[in-house]
């Protein structure tokens, strides 16, 4: 079993990967938005949640991207890549389960 759980951590880390290089990093979003709202909303995502969660991501990063940086001004999609993975990696790891 631990051969079989690292290889779909593997295959959903990829399949994370190639969707967010295909359609891009704010596309990150919606992968991410879903998980957050069911750990906030205790295990029972709904729809809207997911949605105000990701708004709520996409208008922080555009912030963090704009105005906290100092000088530099980076892409939103940079900054919801950059703070947006790791997390991703975090809730994968968190939700395996033995089957």
């Amino acid at each position: 079993p631990v051969p079989t759980r690292a290889a779909a951590l593997g295959v959903g880390s990829l399949l994370a990967a190639a969707a967010t290089a295909v359609a891009g990093p704010l596309a990150f979003v919606a992968l991410l938005s879903t998980p957050v709202a069911a750990a906030l909303g205790r295990g029972r995502p709904r729809i809207g949640a997911a949605a105000l969660t990701g708004a709520v991501i996409v208008v922080a990063a555009d912030i963090v991207a704009s105005e906290a940086l100092g000088t530099v001004d980076l892409p939103t999609g940079v900054v919801t890549g950059a703070l947006g993975a790791p997390a991703m990696l975090w809730i994968l790891l968190r939700s395996r389960k033995v089957a």
